[in-house]
């Protein structure tokens, strides 16, 4: 008898993939915002429901990091 066994779809935060681009490591930011590392990581992976809370610090802490400016580099020496 074959068992049907069903996968879990979880869908990942929308954070959490811009939180990989900027490198801020779910620790650092747990701790940042006073929460388990572990409840943090599972509301962006979709495993707990984000709460919003969270989710306000999180959207707090993303909207201060602005992308590096290019320094052009002009005629001269």
């Amino acid at each position: 008898m074959i068992q049907n066994i069903e996968l879990n779809t979880y869908e990942p935060h929308p954070y959490k993939h811009q939180l990989q681009y900027y490198g801020i490591r779910q620790y650092d930011l747990a701790k940042s915002i006073g929460i388990n590392a572990a409840t943090l990581s599972k509301m962006l992976s979709g495993v707990a429901p984000m709460k919003e809370n969270v989710e306000d610090e999180i959207e707090a802490v993303l909207n201060g990091i602005k992308k590096p400016k290019k320094i052009s580099k002009k005629g001269g020496k």
